[in-house]
C-alpha cells in the first residue's frame, strides 16, 4: 500500500489529491532541475554506479537518480516512517 493510499483511510479526498499534486508538481521540476536535490548518502549507490538523490515535498522524501537525461524514481516515501521500510 502506497503512503497516498494509506492517507485515503483516514483523510478526506481533497487532502490526498492536493498531496498527490505537490508530488507530481515535484516531479516536473525535477525533470527540468534534476540536481535540485542533494545526494543521499545513506543509501548505497545502484549496480550501475549512480547516486542517489533526494527531494522533499512535505514530509514525503523522493528518492531517484539520474541516467542519461531522465531521472529514475526509486520510491517515495513517508518521511516519517522507518527508512529501513523503503523499497528502494
Amino acid at each position: 500500500m502506497s503512503s497516498l493510499e494509506l492517507y485515503a483511510t483516514y483523510m478526506s479526498d481533497v487532502s490526498v489529491m492536493r498531496r498527490r499534486q505537490r508530488v507530481m508538481d515535484a516531479l516536473r521540476f525535477l525533470s527540468s532541475q534534476p540536481r535540485s536535490g542533494p545526494y543521499a548518502d545513506e543509501i548505497r549507490p545502484g549496480e550501475d554506479g549512480q547516486r542517489y538523490r533526494t527531494w522533499l515535498v512535505d514530509h514525503f522524501k523522493i528518492i531517484y537518480k539520474i541516467v542519461g537525461e531522465e531521472i529514475r524514481v526509486s520510491d517515495i516515501f513517508d518521511g516519517r516512517q522507518d527508512p529501513r521500510k523503503m523499497k528502494g
